[in-house]
């Protein structure tokens, strides 16, 4: 079968499954609860896998989290879906697109492997907005035999894979000494004093790295009860930066803070990170293939490389192996991105038919790369 047929039959094949793809779009924007809509969104995407002849199998570590093999010979091919709304707000992320986008991308280049040989996985990630879910799975070999990874994500406009920023989560606890604040109060160590002293220097590290530091932070583990005083108090913190070395910068400088006021206040002090992300590195020539993939089926209005504001857990995986991460535009209307209007475009005809067309181009690159593994071997 020759080259051209053989991608004539999975855009083909692609185009088929559109009715069933929007179905799952329209069933998961019409959910409102968070958590209810993983689960359906792990039924439908499971069920459909298992429907095109996937082996798949759940992620022990991370619930409604699952594996999706199709074939046995290397490349390998991993497409990345995501699945988590955001809770009160629904679908504003565009992941009820996202995860039909890469899951229909996967299901098309299964129709070449048949012909081609090589091997695709997808990965079912939910929680990805609170969760470093990817790397997780990076930590525990999940990524062991991927030669590349793809993940396309809906957007305002279609941009070129990027950049992204660095993003550290860490955990400082500090623990004093719990009695009644009510009798016998001069006896007890409370842990918030050297933890509101700390969160109120942050503000001071904020100043010193000027337009290159985000910092956010949040009191926990904290009693409700003021008749008595607490036993711990955790400051969670969260820092983003354009440069990877200033976040390790300004977080010594925290640490050094948070254990001088531990001492003062005679409290002890445990620090834990929590999850680190790098700068996303985008493959160029994958990229560039996929973008030419893109304007075969139809997307021709593609803009530069997008330098995002966000963090991804991708990233990490972008030093081990070759990966993507590009952004579709579905709207037609100027509307912004996380919002209920792009929301509610989610499920409008041109995004879905954005849709199809990109998942066709992520199943053609995945052929490319099977066809020519020296697309990724630099």
């Amino acid at each position: 079968m020759s080259k051209t047929v053989i991608r004539e039959l999975v855009t083909g094949y692609v185009e088929n499954l559109k009715e069933r793809i929007r179905s799952i779009v329209l069933e998961l924007y019409k959910c409102s609860d968070a958590q209810k809509c993983e689960g359906i969104a792990y039924t439908s995407l499971v069920n459909l896998l298992k429907e095109e002849g996937f082996e798949v199998s759940d992620i022990p570590e991370i619930p409604n989290g699952f594996v999706a093999k199709y074939g046995s010979s290397a490349p390998n091919i991993a497409y990345l879906c995501e699945y988590d709304t955001v809770e009160g707000h629904g679908y504003i992320n565009g992941h009820n697109i996202q995860c039909t986008m890469n899951v229909l991308g996967a299901i098309g280049l299964k129709r070449a492997i048949n012909e081609i040989g090589g091997s695709c996985t997808v990965f079912g990630c939910p929680s990805e907005e609170k969760n470093p879910t990817k790397i997780k799975l990076l930590e525990n070999n999940y990524f062991n035999n991927i030669d590349a990874a793809l993940c396309a994500h809906p957007y305002t406009k279609t941009l070129e894979s990027g950049s992204s920023l660095s993003m550290l989560i860490s955990n400082m606890q500090f623990k004093g000494y719990s009695s009644s604040a009510l009798v016998n109060f001069d006896k007890g160590i409370n842990p918030i004093t050297p933890a509101a002293v700390t969160i109120s220097s942050i503000e001071a590290i904020k100043s010193k790295y000027k337009e290159h530091i985000y910092i956010n932070y949040t009191i926990t583990d904290c009693m409700d009860d003021i008749c008595k005083v607490a036993e711990k108090s955790c400051v969670k913190i969260l820092i983003k930066s354009d440069q990877d070395k200033l976040i390790d910068f300004a977080q010594d400088d925290i640490l050094d803070i948070a254990r001088l006021y531990s001492k003062i206040y005679r409290c002890d002090f445990e620090y834990s990170t929590l999850a680190r992300y790098v700068p996303f590195k985008t493959h160029s020539e994958l990229s560039k293939i996929f973008c030419h993939n893109l304007k075969e089926k139809g997307i021709v209005d593609i803009h530069g490389p997008m330098i995002m504001s966000q963090s991804l857990d991708m990233a990490n995986l972008s030093y081990k192996i070759p990966c993507i991460h590009p952004y579709i535009g579905i709207t037609q209307d100027n509307i912004e991105f996380y919002s209920k209007e792009f929301a509610d475009a989610t499920i409008k005809d041109f995004a879905i038919e954005q849709l199809v067309k990109t998942a066709s181009a992520l199943a053609l690159t995945g052929i490319d790369i099977i066809e020519n593994t020296k697309i990724i071997s630099h």
